[in-house]
């Protein structure tokens, strides 16, 4: 089977470093792009080129799934000497946290520009691609950007759940020019963000995911030269939609919708997926299937993961650089003593090399077989969180422990009893499902939850808006002043 590979867009993918004024780009080169869209080839090479750069260090190659966002909701310690030092106390005025916001905010609103520019692109060169194909590749580009500009909303915007949804939030571009776009209230920009979904579904109606059967990408099969067909787990798809939509219904508050669409949701991404098997991630060695891939609905391949893994969670890392969380607190109360939970004992573990005497994550450590596609990979949407969104909605509480219970069991351990309390529950799977994927900050945001506990000290911390939204980067600010 082919390994996939990405070719670097050399025409449409701009730099820009700053993003108060959208973005400071170059004057289009109309020749570069032309020789660009007069081939599928091309076409294809600027759509996987957005893919790329959403893996560069402050997007969802890092900062976004693995690092920055992961400290906002707890997930490691730091204390006065670590590199992010400056998370778990809050502190968004400090010039390293802002520094930091600032590339996140850049990368992101740099991809969305390029999506745009793409999308314009299609427009300008029609008949080059096949028209079923194209609708494909308009679909993963709407879902992207309304994946990105929901992230910004979550990270930068209000707390939704409360009045302050009116309030204003971020910009929401849908044109690949350089002109500056009004900031929305937080309600106007989720309204963008579920219309680009729903173009996403629409002409991603005819996904071949639909009717491929269940993936192989655990062991590299189903993987073929044209990758929209063989490759579609690790592009933007229908099921991404779907999943997507859900959650995005669910943070506006449309419990009755959400519902509804994540138990739809399941049926169609069962038809795809699986739940990962104990003997592909317990007892192995050197091929665990960490990332859990056939649970992924949606995961980008990334290049640079090796470099990505010794960044932030290499055991040969100093305690002032690599991302850790206390062990005890980690194995009694995240995991409840519960040992053979498979994100426990599958994911973290005292490294062999003696280089830490705890447990070390080895979500995105490299595998023996390097040609494994699934080693590579950025869980960007999960089957999980379906059956999360079903046990939150739902106001039937056996079904909300029914649906709880399918994933504990799919994780190896014990179904809950009648008697456990489903929010409470639902608080500890965030906790443990998603380490290193960048969602229980928003998990947190979204519900209003206070206090949280602070990884580093043990002690709690009261969350209010001051910690919950991070404020506008000022590259932002200051061009609209």
């Amino acid at each position: 089977m082919k390994k996939l590979f990405y070719i670097p867009v050399i025409a449409v993918l701009v730099f820009a470093s700053a993003c108060g004024k959208y973005l400071d780009i170059q004057p289009n080169d109309k020749f570069l792009e032309e020789q660009v869209y007069q081939s599928e080839l091309g076409i294809k090479s600027v759509l996987n080129g957005i893919y790329m750069r959403m893996m560069k260090e402050f997007s969802y190659g890092g900062a976004m799934t693995m690092a920055d966002v992961e400290y906002l909701g707890q997930q490691f310690m730091a204390d006065a000497n670590h590199a992010f030092n400056t998370y778990p106390g809050y502190q968004y005025a400090d010039d390293k946290t802002k520094g930091r916001m600032n590339k996140i905010w850049s990368e992101s609103y740099v991809t969305i520009l390029n999506i745009n520019k793409f999308l314009e692109g299609l427009n300008r060169y029609p008949g080059v691609v096949p028209v079923a194909r194209e609708r494909i590749m308009r679909g993963e580009a709407y879902g992207l950007r309304a994946m990105h500009h929901f992230d910004m909303l979550r990270l930068f915007g209000p707390m939704y759940s409360t009045v302050d949804s009116i309030n204003l939030s971020i910009p929401y571009y849908s044109n690949g020019t350089a002109k500056t776009t009004p900031i929305l209230p937080a309600n106007a920009v989720m309204d963008s963000v579920l219309r680009d979904i729903d173009l996403a579904l629409s002409y991603l109606a005819e996904d071949p995911i639909k009717n491929m059967g269940k993936t192989n990408i655990l062991t590299n099969e189903a993987i073929s030269d044209a990758d929209v067909d063989g490759l579609r787990q690790l592009h933007f798809n229908y099921n991404a939609a779907l999943v997507l939509k859900a959650r995005v219904l669910l943070y506006r508050g449309n419990k009755a919708e959400a519902y509804q669409l994540a138990k739809d949701a399941i049926t169609e991404v069962l038809k795809f997926n699986y739940w990962v098997q104990a003997t592909n991630i317990i007892g192995i060695t050197g091929a665990t299937d960490k990332v859990f891939s056939t649970e992924i609905v949606f995961g980008v391949y990334n290049q640079q993961m090796v470099q990505a893994y010794q960044r932030y969670y290499d055991p040969e890392l100093t305690d002032n650089n690599i991302l850790l969380k206390n062990d005890t607190r980690l194995t009694s109360t995240t995991f409840e003593g519960l040992i053979n939970d498979y994100r426990l004992k599958a994911l973290w573990m005292v490294p062999s090399s003696g280089a830490k005497a705890s447990r070390t994550f080895f979500k995105y450590a490299g595998l023996t077989d390097k040609t494994l596609v699934r080693g590579y990979v950025v869980p960007m949407l999960r089957m999980s969180e379906l059956f999360y969104i079903v046990a939150e909605t739902t106001t039937d509480k056996t079904e909300a422990l029914t649906y709880l219970n399918t994933v504990r069991q799919n994780r190896g351990i014990d179904a809950l009893g009648a008697n456990a309390t489903v929010e409470t529950e639902l608080r500890k799977e965030y906790q443990k499902e998603f380490i290193g994927e960048g969602q229980l900050f928003f998990y947190y945001k979204r519900k209003g939850t206070t206090p949280i506990v602070n990884a580093t000290t043990g002690a709690n911390v009261t969350m209010n808006k001051s910690t919950y939204v991070v404020p506008l980067p000022e590259s932002e600010t200051n061009v609209r002043n």
